[in-house]
């Protein structure tokens, strides 16, 4: 029992490092894994019947979902961002009604989507993420900064 504690506070400070040392774009796949995970874990446990982890798991994934909800540069971003905005605000509400009545296939529409989007995520080139990351990204998109 004490090496497991051990390697979860290992693996906790390992991700507080990444975290602490990513770029922009990392800690948006972060972000992204993050809530993958734990909706995985939050299946894990509904169809184990234990109630206590699956809330607690939902609830985790669900204050993710907000925060790359809450990352949104909704200036820049136009109506991507907007529409971003929405599906997470959806995927929020999904979660919660998978959570209030055990739906797996809600926790599996979840995943799913934000499986759609971390692949989005991670196709964009890296000189693009470079130069995010470095705040030189005024790409002209018809007259308009993208």
């Amino acid at each position: 029992m004490a090496v497991n504690a051990k390697l979860r506070q290992y693996q906790k400070n390992q991700l507080r490092d990444e975290v602490l040392n990513a770029d922009p774009h990392r800690l948006i796949e972060l972000l992204l894994a993050g809530a993958l995970e734990k909706i995985s874990v939050s299946k894990h446990y509904m169809q184990e019947g234990n109630i206590e982890e699956k809330c607690k798991h939902i609830g985790l994934a669900i204050d993710i979902v907000a925060g790359l909800q809450a990352s949104l540069n909704r200036e820049e971003g136009g109506a991507l961002a907007e529409k971003l905005d929405r599906v997470y605000s959806a995927m929020q509400a999904r979660l919660l009604n998978a959570n209030i009545n055990n739906d797996l296939a809600g926790l599996d529409e979840v995943h799913r989507a934000l499986s759609n989007i971390r692949e989005g995520w991670n196709a964009i080139p890296q000189d693009v993420r470079d130069d995010f990351s470095n705040g030189k990204l005024q790409q002209e998109n018809d007259g308009n900064r993208v």
